[in-house]
């Protein structure tokens, strides 16, 4: 997939014709991903016109709590099919934009099929609507308006999602994502705590930006050189032994043996277990993990 950085006073139109969904796709959950499936049905290329990853940080004066990286959009997208990401920052320019503007900017990009959600807002104070993409008809341009995609009644939106996430409903935010929420990073060496009680773990630091999870135990996947592995997975500052200033994800992959340490490993979230305790003995917190990997082998 081509990446490219581009402002709203394009100069010059593009010479290959797109097809393009826009918007922010933040976490590329399910209803990004109906948007995406109209442009790669098309001749065109499939492309995306997003914005800086900042836009919506900036806007609610908030840090970011993104589902996916950088690097995970990316890979993502190219597994979806797009060929072509152009990505608008969100700069003074582009605030204070106008509809026409706006609208003779994406003329430039030269597309042949434009995709949005009807809830699509764009130029200064976002006083323009999806509807007023129709004007570009007369120039040939396709425009496919999507009603926003909904499971049982609630529309699908990243908020939604990071919401049920926040709060442990980790089966559900998957359903709306589309995939398992996931954490990729690379194995750090540990306290060797977890090989005394016979839990070994891979560990790794919670990536800076991504959305965090609460503290506790979860049933995961892992993927380890292309293959995948029941697991269970701690975050949190392990309480019962040496205390951490720092959460830490801890994930011990159950069938597995080797060496772990400085290699790139993939943790997917299925299911939470429970919140994290501070036990009274090693002897104690060897029990309920346990108890705990039982319930992993029920599912």
């Amino acid at each position: 997939m081509i990446k490219e950085e581009i402002n709203i006073h394009l100069a010059g139109k593009k010479e290959e014709e797109v097809a393009l969904a826009i918007g922010f796709f933040d976490g590329l959950h399910l209803g990004h991903q109906t948007l995406i499936k109209e442009v790669t049905s098309s001749c065109y290329t499939p492309s995306i016109l997003t914005f800086s990853r900042n836009l919506k940080a900036e806007l609610h004066n908030q840090k970011e709590e993104l589902l996916l990286l950088e690097e995970e959009k990316d890979d993502m997208l190219s597994s979806l099919g797009i060929k072509k990401e152009f990505i608008l920052p969100f700069d003074e320019e582009t605030r204070k934009t106008s509809v026409e503007d706006f609208l003779s900017f994406l003329l430039k990009l030269n597309p042949k099929v434009i995709v949005v959600g009807h809830d699509f807002r764009f130029a200064n104070m976002a006083k323009g609507k999806a509807e007023d993409l129709l004007a570009l008809q007369q120039y040939g341009i396709k425009i496919i308006i999507l009603n926003l995609l909904e499971i049982n009644e609630k529309k699908i939106s990243s908020s939604s999602i990071k919401e049920l996430l926040k709060a442990h409903e980790i089966k559900k935010a998957n359903a709306l994502l589309g995939y398992p929420f996931s954490i990729t990073g690379t194995v750090i060496h540990g306290l060797q705590n977890g090989h005394k009680i016979g839990f070994p773990t891979a560990n790794m630091v919670y990536p800076k930006d991504k959305l965090v999870l609460p503290n506790g135990v979860y049933e995961t996947k892992v993927e380890i050189d292309g293959k995948s592995y029941f697991a269970m997975t701690n975050i949190g500052n392990h309480p019962t032994i040496a205390t951490l200033k720092e959460n830490i994800i801890e994930t011990n992959v159950i069938s597995y043996s080797g060496n772990l340490y400085n290699k790139v490993i993939k943790v997917s979230f299925i299911h939470y277990i429970r919140e994290q305790k501070k036990f009274s003995s090693l002897k104690e917190l060897r029990e309920q993990l346990l108890k705990d990997i039982k319930e992993i082998n029920k599912d």
